[in-house]
């Protein structure tokens, strides 16, 4: 077990997180809330900044300038692709 994972907990409600597999729940992400803590904030920073007007208006300006660098990227490779025109 984790020493992080196993933060404030008595040992027997630690006890009770060692699965029949061997694991601990308490090591997962999941049962942390570390992850979807992070997802969360994320999603109300993107909020606050109005992410999703601005992810509109770069599709609207660059089109599909994504798919023809990345074709230069696999083809030329990065060298190339910072040396020349790119979309």
């Amino acid at each position: 077990m984790h020493e992080e994972s196993m933060g404030h907990r008595t040992s027997e409600e630690n006890r009770t997180l060692v699965a029949f597999c061997g694991l601990s729940c308490g090591d997962c992400h999941g049962f942390q809330g570390v992850v979807p803590d992070l997802a969360r904030d994320l999603r109300k920073k993107l909020r606050r900044s109005n992410y999703d007007r601005f992810a509109h208006f770069l599709e609207g300006v660059h089109d599909d300038a994504h798919l023809k660098n990345l074709r230069i990227l696999k083809t030329k490779g990065i060298n190339a692709f910072l040396a020349g025109k790119r979309h």
